[in-house]
Order: structure tokens, then C-alpha cells, then sequence
């Protein structure tokens, strides 16, 4: 895998990736009540060849995680993308301006780190693990 393909790649697909960031700061869900989230998430992670599984775990009625590609090594990302209680926030306000008093919000930035880490699977699954299944 070669620098320019990840720029190319970023490129192409960059405006989904933060179109996914966005749409989860504007609809902040609380820990374990991750609906919307996770489900864009998997939708996007599935459209691009992921195996999807549910997890069943107490308490945890979003958790998922998705499966690709062949061989070793194998590489786990955490995606948090969990909103605080009381921590609405106007985005690019620079002082503190909620947009609900009260209402939840990404001020810890897990929506970004959930789309860094998509943004990361999702390149490799088109292009590193495509090549590294093709010569195994």
C-alpha cells in the first residue's frame, strides 16, 4: 500500500466519512442507547463487505462488530461514538453555547474517533487487504 492510495482513497470517500461524524454529533445518543449510531455504522461497514455480528451482552443492545478479510495479523479498532449527559454543544461555537440546555453532546469528540477508525477499515478493506488476500 503506497501513501498516494490512501490519499486517493480519502479523496474519493472523505466526504462520507465525515458526513458519518457529523450526522452523530447532531444526534447525540447517551451510552448503551446508541440507535442510530450503530445502525449507520454497520450500514456503512456491511455496504463495504463487512460481516456484521451482534453482540448479545446485558445492557449492551448496540454493540457490533464487523469482520474482514483473510490471513494475519488480525486488527480489532474500538468505535466510540457515545454522547455525554449535559454536554450539548453548538459545533464551531468556541465558547459554551448548548444547543438544548441539558441535552447530551459530543464534547469528548467520540464521534470523530468512531470516524477516524471507519475511515481507517474502511480504506484497508479496499485496498491492503484486497492485496494481501490476492497473494496468499
Amino acid at each position: 500500500m503506497k501513501k498516494k492510495d490512501i490519499a486517493e482513497y480519502l479523496d474519493l470517500h472523505g466526504n462520507e466519512i465525515f458526513s458519518v461524524a457529523q450526522e452523530v454529533y447532531d444526534n447525540p445518543e447517551v451510552s448503551k442507547e446508541e440507535a442510530m449510531a450503530a445502525k449507520k455504522f454497520k450500514k456503512l461497514l456491511s455496504e463495504n463487505g463487512f460481516t456484521i455480528h451482534e453482540l448479545e451482552v446485558d445492557g449492551l443492545d448496540h454493540a457490533f462488530y464487523g469482520e474482514f478479510g483473510c490471513g494475519h495479523p488480525v486488527v480489532a479498532l474500538l468505535g466510540e461514538y457515545d454522547a455525554l449527559p449535559g454536554l450539548s454543544q453548538e459545533g464551531g461555537c468556541k465558547e459554551r453555547k448548548a444547543i438544548k440546555e441539558g441535552a447530551p453532546g459530543h464534547a469528548c469528540g467520540h464521534n470523530l474517533i468512531a470516524r477516524g477508525h471507519l475511515a481507517v477499515r474502511l480504506e484497508q478493506s479496499t485496498i491492503s487487504n484486497k492485496a494481501a488476500c490476492q497473494a496468499q
